[in-house]
C-alpha cells in the first residue's frame, strides 16, 4: 500500500473537518467540537496558525495530523512542534498511515530547529499509546497536563 504524506491543500479542507469530528467523537468529545469548516480552513490557509498534513492513498485521504511551531522551549532554546491533533480512518490504522506522518513530522521538526515534538493522548487510550512508543516518543513521567479551558 502506498502511502503519501503531504501538506493539506484547499481541496483537503473538507476531509479534514470529516476526520476531526471523527476524532472528536471517537475522544468522547462530541459536545467540544465548535469549529466549523470556514474556521479550520482560514486557520490553516490564510492564518496559517495551524498546518495540516493528509495522508493519502489513491486520491483519498485516510489521515491527517495538524500541528502548529508557535511554541518554544526556553531551556533548549528553539521551537517545539505541537502536534494538535492526528487521526487515521480506522482501517488503515495497521498499515504505516501512522509511521509515514511522524517521519514526515519528525522532517518539518528537524527543518524548523525544533528541539522536540509533544503533544497529549487521553490515559484510556492505550492503543495510541502503544503507538506512540513505537514511533519513538516517551511518556512525560512527573508530568500533568494542565489548561483552562472555555475563556
Amino acid at each position: 500500500m502506498s502511502i503519501e504524506v503531504i501538506n493539506a491543500c484547499d481541496k483537503h479542507i473538507p476531509e479534514i473537518f470529516t476526520l476531526l469530528r471523527e476524532l472528536a467523537d471517537f475522544q468522547h468529545m462530541g459536545s467540544d467540537f465548535k469549529i466549523d469548516i470556514d474556521r479550520l480552513k482560514e486557520m490553516i490557509l490564510t492564518e496559517k496558525s495551524l498546518n495540516a498534513l493528509v495522508a493519502v492513498r489513491n486520491e483519498e485521504v485516510v489521515g491527517t495530523a495538524l500541528y502548529y511551531t508557535s511554541g518554544v522551549s526556553a531551556f533548549a532554546g528553539k521551537k517545539i512542534l505541537s502536534l494538535d491533533a492526528i487521526y487515521i480512518k480506522e482501517d488503515f490504522r495497521k498499515n504505516s498511515v501512522g509511521r509515514e506522518i511522524f517521519a514526515k513530522l519528525r522532517t518539518i521538526a528537524k527543518e524548523n530547529n525544533c528541539c522536540r515534538i509533544e503533544w497529549k493522548c487521553q490515559s484510556w487510550n492505550v492503543e495510541a499509546g502503544n503507538f506512540f512508543k513505537i514511533v519513538g516518543s516517551k511518556q512525560d513521567e512527573g508530568w500533568t497536563a494542565f489548561s483552562i479551558n472555555h475563556i
